[in-house]
């Protein structure tokens, strides 16, 4: 087993301030509870095809 196993590794994304606004407005209407999961699902698809997925965390 690695060290990391029992570790979280936490991701830095760094956006634009008025992409980082829409995506925050975007997670605060849906009422997604885990920013950190939001994020990354959000920026490994990219926003625009994120919310052409429907916008759903985890799924």
């Amino acid at each position: 087993m690695s060290e990391l196993d029992d570790k979280k590794v936490q991701l830095a994304i760094y956006v634009e301030p008025v992409l980082k606004k829409e995506i925050d407005d975007f997670i605060f209407d849906k009422r997604i509870r885990n920013f950190q999961e939001g994020y990354r699902e959000i920026v490994s698809l990219g926003f625009k095809e994120f919310k052409k997925k429907g916008g759903k965390i985890g799924g």
